[in-house]
C-alpha cells in the first residue's frame, strides 16, 4: 500500500520540472532583502505589470490539477508506442505554484500566476505572500533548445523586473540548472510515468511531454 501512494505522489513529477526547492527558498529570502531596499521601484512595476494582464492572470487552486492528473493517467495507459501528453500552460503553471506550495514553509506562499509564451521561451510569474512581511511577484524564465531532447534551462530569476544576476545571483541561477538537469536525467531513467520520456516541447499554448514505452 505504501508503494501504490508514493507513485501516485510522484506520477506528475517529470512535466513539474523539478525546479530543486531549496534554491527556490534561497531565492525567496534573496529578493525578500531586496525588495526591503527597493521597494518604490517594485511598487511601480507591479502596478504597470498587473494593470496590463489583470484578465491573464491565474489563481492557484489545487483543483485545477485534476484536468492535467487525468491527461496523465491516460498517457501512461496509453497503448501506443510512442504517445504524448499536452498541458495547458495556464494548467502547467498551477501545478508548479501547487508543487512548490507544498514544499515552502506555511509562513510563505504562491497565490497567483501569470504566463507568457513564444516557442521554446516561457515567461513564468509567481505573486508570492510572505506573512508578517508583504507579497510581491517573482520571475524565472523557462527554455528549451530547437532539438529533441529533456534538456529545459532557465536564464534569469527575478522579484519584479530586477534580475538576480544583477546582485550577483549567476551562482543561483547556474545552481537552478543543475538541479534541473539533474531531476530530468532520474526521471528518465526511473521512468516513474511508465515510459520513457524523449522530448518536451513548450509551444504557444502548452507543454507537450512525448514518450515512448
Amino acid at each position: 500500500m505504501a508503494n501504490v501512494k508514493r507513485k501516485r505522489r510522484l506520477s506528475p513529477s517529470f512535466f513539474i520540472i523539478a525546479i530543486p526547492i531549496s534554491f527556490v527558498i534561497s531565492v525567496l529570502l534573496l529578493f525578500v532583502i531586496l525588495f526591503i531596499f527597493l521597494r518604490a521601484n517594485y511598487t511601480a512595476w507591479e502596478e504597470k505589470f498587473e494593470g496590463s494582464n489583470r484578465e491573464e492572470i491565474i489563481i492557484i487552486e489545487k483543483e485545477r490539477n485534476q484536468t492535467v492528473l487525468e491527461a496523465v493517467e491516460i498517457f501512461k495507459k496509453s497503448d501506443k508506442k510512442v504517445d504524448f501528453v499536452e498541458i495547458d500552460r495556464n494548467d502547467f503553471a498551477n501545478l508548479v505554484g501547487e508543487s512548490i506550495n507544498s514544499n515552502l514553509p506555511t509562513r510563505i506562499k504562491i497565490e497567483k500566476a501569470y504566463v507568457e509564451t513564444r516557442t521554446n521561451f516561457w515567461k513564468m510569474y509567481y505573486y508570492v505572500d510572505v506573512k508578517g512581511f508583504g507579497t510581491f511577484w517573482i520571475y524565472f524564465d523557462l527554455n528549451k533548445d530547437a532539438v529533441e531532447s529533456t534538456d529545459l534551462y532557465i536564464s534569469d530569476l527575478k522579484i519584479g523586473n530586477l534580475s538576480v544576476r544583477d546582485w550577483g545571483g549567476e551562482g543561483i541561477v547556474a545552481n537552478v540548472n543543475a538541479g534541473i538537469k539533474d531531476a530530468m536525467l532520474l526521471i528518465t531513467q526511473k521512468d516513474f510515468t511508465g515510459r520513457t520520456i524523449r522530448n518536451i516541447e513548450l509551444d504557444i499554448e502548452s507543454i507537450i511531454i512525448k514518450g515512448e514505452k
